[in-house]
């Protein structure tokens, strides 16, 4: 488990960044959202696919420039341990 945000940058093209202005949502293969908050982690409770959704908008310009990125990210189920012990 790891930050969210690790390795995610913004900057307008004037090289201002917008980092602090990222919003990150995690959807599963139900349709569920959670928005992460920076700083903050997501546990990925089951396996399955889940979409990652980073936006972040120009605010000092219009609230309507926005840009988006999306990834999928594929959560394999854990094999159960097996323990043997020495008799």
């Amino acid at each position: 488990m790891g930050c969210i945000y690790e390795g995610v940058s913004a900057k307008l093209a004037a090289g201002k960044s917008l980092n602090d202005f990222v919003d990150v949502t995690v959807t599963n293969e139900d349709g569920d959202a959670a928005t992460i908050l920076k700083g903050q982690n997501y546990l990925f409770e089951e396996s399955g696919t889940y979409t990652i959704t980073y936006t972040v908008a120009n605010v000092e310009v219009s609230e309507d420039l926005i840009a988006e990125h999306t990834r999928k990210m594929i959560v394999a189920e854990r094999p159960e341990a097996e323990v043997i012990l020495d008799e």
